[in-house]
């Protein structure tokens, strides 16, 4: 009976020192920077400034490709609609990714981040849609930031733009047109 018990203790401390290499494995794997990594609650979120040129530096430094989810149950490539591409991309960050893998169903919180990249018939890269929730930064459309950018990072549209606060005002929820995963 004892040999059992010692055998059991020493199953148990083999698992234990497992499970902390495993956690320790995992915590080198995401970079402290990493935001598609959810905050904790309270802790500060580094987001860019507001201005075209902050937020393309932004995208680009963390490589959202990369670091950011794709969009849950669509494939790399789907069909789009005007104003976009013929075919999309599109990611989330980690503010916002757990809102749209549970449905979707209300506003995305705010820093929640969307980049969505338009492509030609092609897949010719034409255009990067990016959307950005700040607080308080534009309340009469739900505080989103809208910019458009070209294939060479530079800002054709930024801000409060026109065209995109009335269509994305028209989405069923959120302002957010691109389907919820079901």
């Amino acid at each position: 009976m004892i040999n059992r018990m010692l055998q059991g203790g020493a199953v148990a401390a083999l698992a234990a020192v497992v499970l902390l290499w495993a956690a320790c494995e995992v915590e080198r794997e995401i970079p402290e920077h990493d935001p598609a990594v959810v905050p904790p609650p309270g802790a500060e979120v580094v987001l860019p400034d507001t201005t075209p040129e902050g937020l393309w530096r932004y995208l680009e430094e963390i490589d959202y490709a990369d670091s950011w989810s794709h969009w849950p149950r669509l494939p790399e490539f789907y069909p789009g609609t005007e104003p976009h591409g013929q075919l999309l991309r599109t990611y989330a960050n980690g503010i916002a990714m757990p809102h749209i893998e549970a449905g979707l169903t209300g506003d995305l919180p705010h820093s929640s981040m969307i980049v969505k990249e338009n492509y030609t018939e092609g897949r010719e890269l034409d255009s990067y849609s990016v959307m950005w929730r700040i607080e308080e930064y534009n309340p009469e459309h739900r505080d989103w930031l809208f910019a458009k950018y070209g294939p060479d990072g530079v800002a054709e549209e930024f801000g409060r733009v026109e065209s995109c606060q009335e269509c994305h005002a028209g989405a069923e929820t959120g302002y957010i047109h691109t389907r919820a995963p079901r």
